[in-house]
């Protein structure tokens, strides 16, 4: 991120806590856990997410491309939302400081990752799959990958395409060990003729669910680009 107004745009409380004129600190976290929640894309995401885009591709998507995926009927657009504990508030008052309870559910949201695929008939084309470079390595981008297969699946498509650098081993290997496997390649696919794209495939039905919901210590995965 550059300049604290973008920093700002994509770390912001879904609640905040009202001023007072006896200013408190931060200190600590609640118990509870910092939560992963892949959600609809919104055109407010859409500002953070063109900046994780420039920060992870040579050749990115415009801010404009993003925007014309939100309105495409076949297209469907995720963000990955780390939610973290909003931390506790203590008042300035006598020693020991007193903490001033939160309610639940009071998190600070964070966009990590995003994901873009089209639906058509019975096709699912996987385009675009990024995590925040400060994130990889967490399992998102296997999660970002098992939803938009789940979804698939859920909506009737039969099989799953996308293609990859033939220089990118790590994204590769997560999608053979999703279950693609390697049917073609194109010439010149990518960095204007320089480098081919292999075009994966796999078969989807009523047995290709992935589960949901594993902790992000329990995956590992690098981050990818597929267009």
């Amino acid at each position: 991120m550059s300049g604290r107004n973008e920093s700002e745009s994509s770390l912001r409380a879904s609640r905040l806590f009202p001023s007072t004129p006896e200013s408190i600190e931060i200190i600590g976290n609640n118990t509870l856990s910092t939560q992963l929640v892949i959600t609809p894309m919104l055109p407010c995401h859409v500002p953070a997410v063109a900046r994780m885009e420039r920060e992870s591709h040579p050749n990115p998507w415009s801010r404009e491309a993003f925007l014309e995926e939100l309105t495409l009927p076949q297209s469907r657009t995720f963000v990955a939302l780390e939610k973290t504990p909003a931390p506790k508030r203590v008042h300035r008052g006598s020693p020991p400081f007193c903490p001033l309870s939160t309610s639940p559910g009071l998190f600070f949201e964070q966009i990590v990752g995003y994901l873009c695929f089209w639906c058509v008939v019975d096709e699912l084309q996987i385009l675009n799959v990024t995590v925040a470079a400060s994130h990889r390595r967490k399992g998102i981008g296997r999660r970002l990958l098992h939803h938009a297969l789940n979804y698939g699946v859920q909506k009737g498509a039969r099989m799953a395409v996308l293609e990859v650098r033939k220089t990118n081993r790590a994204a590769q290997g997560l999608y053979e060990e999703a279950g693609f496997r390697t049917v073609g390649e194109r010439p010149g696919y990518y960095s204007s003729g320089q480098e081919p794209a292999l075009l994966m495939h796999r078969d989807l039905d009523e047995n290709s669910m992935f589960p949901e919901g594993h902790t992000l210590q329990e995956e590992d995965d690098t981050h990818v680009r597929h267009t």
